[in-house]
């Protein structure tokens, strides 16, 4: 049936990747995330950054030493 159309997905917010305001680990990053998107468009973004980005999630529950 000819060639399908690419479809592009915008969501209408955006992550904002910020400096945070006192020392992290290297290895960590912090986003600024307005309170508008539902829970499955930001698990949405978070696996287009695992896999294109290759970051990965924090453990939940586990406290640096």
């Amino acid at each position: 049936m000819g060639n399908p159309q690419l479809r592009v997905f915008r969501p209408n917010f955006f992550l904002t990747l910020v400096r945070p305001g006192k020392e992290l680990p290297p290895d960590t990053l912090q986003f600024r995330i307005p309170m508008d998107p539902d829970f499955s468009i930001i698990k949405a973004v978070w696996d287009y950054l695992e896999r294109q980005k290759k970051v990965r999630q924090p453990a939940y529950g586990k406290t640096a030493a």
